[in-house]
């Protein structure tokens, strides 16, 4: 329902949501799937203006995830602080903290939302390179299949590095 809600930009009622989660979380005792509220919780204070909530949220995520494994949501919670994070070598820092967790392994989901988010960091940065590299991320995963949330950041990632190339 988080995530749902975070897609429809219903960013309040995601964060109202986040706290009937964490209810539901703690009577099942099932903690590590915090990391998600920590995702979609952090994005949802971003979207709506609150960036220092936001940092302050996903910094907490990440050092949660450390506690409890990165491999549900980590890189997620970090690819998402990347983008929020105004110093450029902290951004940089984190996108590579994420793929590092994706490469160490973790659920597929994570790769969807960190190439993504890395394409938005790189352009950011600007990183030429980087942006290629994250470019060419999203439009081989996962190996063999077309799926259009990457196709579709792929292509932004190429609009983006014909922008920068301009």
């Amino acid at each position: 329902v988080i995530k749902a809600l975070f897609v429809l930009a219903r960013y309040e009622a995601c964060l109202e949501e986040i706290d009937r989660y964490e209810i539901i979380i703690e009577q099942l005792g099932v903690a590590r799937f915090r990391q998600i509220a920590f995702t979609f919780g952090g994005g949802a204070m971003h979207a709506l203006g609150r960036s220092s909530e936001a940092i302050a949220w996903l910094e907490r995520g990440l050092e949660f995830a450390r506690a409890t494994g990165h491999g549900l949501h980590g890189p997620s919670i970090a690819s998402a602080l990347a983008v929020i994070v105004d110093d450029p070598e902290r951004k940089r820092g984190l996108i590579e903290l994420a793929l590092s967790q994706c490469a160490a392994g973790c659920v597929g989901h994570n790769q969807f939302r960190v190439y993504a988010d890395g394409i938005d960091v790189a352009f950011d940065l600007p990183d030429k390179a980087m942006l290629v590299d994250f470019i060419e991320a999203a439009e081989s995963y996962p190996s063999g299949e077309r799926v259009p949330w990457n196709v579709f950041h792929a292509a932004r990632g190429r609009a983006l590095l014909e922008d920068m190339e301009h």
